[in-house]
């Protein structure tokens, strides 16, 4: 998620740096990081901000109002972080698959 995505989701949200900072648990200033460009948010906050616009029904380029649609919207390193954080998840998955028989 780059900056313009989030200051879009910010803006529509109609609330104030504090209010949305307290709802992804960051301070305001590590917001204001992320709203400029300074710094990236982590994966884990990503899915955070995408709980808020999908909450507040809130639509924003390269979504619709259940989620995030393209992964071109994230950078090959928000990717790769998102995967090392779930991989317990996606090996259960697979052995699940191949434990109920579904195939790719």
């Amino acid at each position: 998620m780059n900056a313009n995505n989030l200051k879009e989701i910010f803006d529509k949200s109609e609330l104030t740096q504090k209010e949305f900072a307290d709802k992804i648990g960051k301070s305001v200033r590590t917001f204001q990081n992320y709203l400029s460009g300074e710094t990236s948010p982590t994966s884990k906050v990503v899915e955070d901000i995408i709980a808020i616009a999908n909450e507040l029904n809130i639509d924003f380029d390269g979504t619709n109002k259940k989620g995030l649609d393209n992964l071109s919207d994230f950078s090959d390193l928000e990717i790769t972080e998102y995967i090392a954080q779930n991989l317990g998840r996606f090996k259960a998955l697979a052995t699940f698959r191949k434990v109920v028989g579904l195939k790719d």
